[in-house]
């Protein structure tokens, strides 16, 4: 008897979400650079590092990190990030 631990994953549709991913992404940089932020993925490739495959934002000038870690770390998902921008641009004079 065979035992099934995950269920079987349909590659379209794992394709379909890594494309929304990216161009949630793209469109999520595009919008920071606008208002001047950087968003800004972690770079490490090991899975078991606690910062994998999280982002953080920050002020485009001077590199500051306003939302996601502090100057080595990282922490904050993607539709966090996406908040943090969104609750930004909607202040006046921000």
């Amino acid at each position: 008897m065979r035992v099934q631990l995950c269920p079987k994953i349909d590659s379209q549709n794992q394709e379909k979400m890594i494309t929304m991913n990216s161009l949630t992404e793209s469109s999520l940089r595009h919008r920071a650079k606008k208002h001047g932020l950087k968003l800004q993925k972690s770079r490490s490739r090991n899975h078991a590092w606690p910062g994998y495959g999280t982002y953080r934002v920050l002020q485009a000038d001077n590199k500051l990190v306003v939302f996601g870690g502090s100057h080595d770390t990282y922490g904050a998902s993607l539709a966090d990030c996406e908040q943090f921008i969104n609750t930004r641009l909607a202040q006046p004079n921000k």
